[in-house]
């Protein structure tokens, strides 16, 4: 029930969002792959439960942590293509589209409704000016897809928001979905014969 956001940062400390991890991933899946540097800053946006393994005891233990290891390579995969998907669609989609579509990632990767976003937050993960995400927000909150609170954006209508996001969300969902669909495949494929995932 966390969500963590992965940014990109410029020289004079504006950030961007390029994607968000809640119940489906995890942050420092690059060192799986060797690294113990992220390409990217991760910012935990709302906080909650989670479990935490220390990349030390990972390493040591790789040989032993075959599924957990093919498993964050699965998601750097994803990752990518979350990456990828979220490039385009800051060139070539609207601040509408891009804000609405951000809202439905994190009620989609989280489960949560409500979310501790205050105006000058969200501007800056979406790559928009404060005055665009706020005349948008309160045109949200108008076509009642949002309520907003102090330093609080609560989702009320998950499909409107969808309605007016870019295809970039389906494209988003189906990556999302993929990488599910590979774990599966993994645990059927290392389970002892007559035993599978329920």
């Amino acid at each position: 029930d966390a969500a963590i956001s992965f940014t990109g940062r410029d020289e004079s400390g504006h950030t961007v969002d390029v994607t968000v991890t809640g119940k489906d991933g995890c942050s420092g899946s690059c060192v799986a792959q060797g690294s113990e540097t992220s390409a990217s800053t991760a910012m935990i946006q709302v906080s909650g439960a989670a479990l935490r393994l220390p990349a030390s005891v990972f390493k040591q233990n790789v040989d032993r942590l075959h599924f957990l290891r093919e498993a964050l390579i699965r998601y750097n995969l994803m990752l990518l293509r979350h990456a990828v998907i979220s490039t385009s669609c800051s060139q070539f989609h609207t601040g509408e589209q891009r804000l609405a579509r951000w809202l439905v990632a994190h009620g989609h990767r989280t489960g949560l409704e409500a979310f501790p976003f205050s105006v000058d937050f969200l501007a800056g993960q979406v790559g928009q000016r404060r005055t665009e995400v706020d005349a948008l927000l309160k045109e949200f909150q108008k076509q009642d897809l949002v309520k907003l609170e102090h330093n609080k954006v609560i989702l009320k209508d998950m499909a409107g928001l969808t309605k007016r996001a870019c295809p970039c969300v389906a494209k988003s969902e189906e990556a999302t979905e993929e990488y599910r669909r590979s774990l599966m495949q993994l645990a059927t494929s290392q389970q002892p014969e007559g035993i599978r995932p329920g």
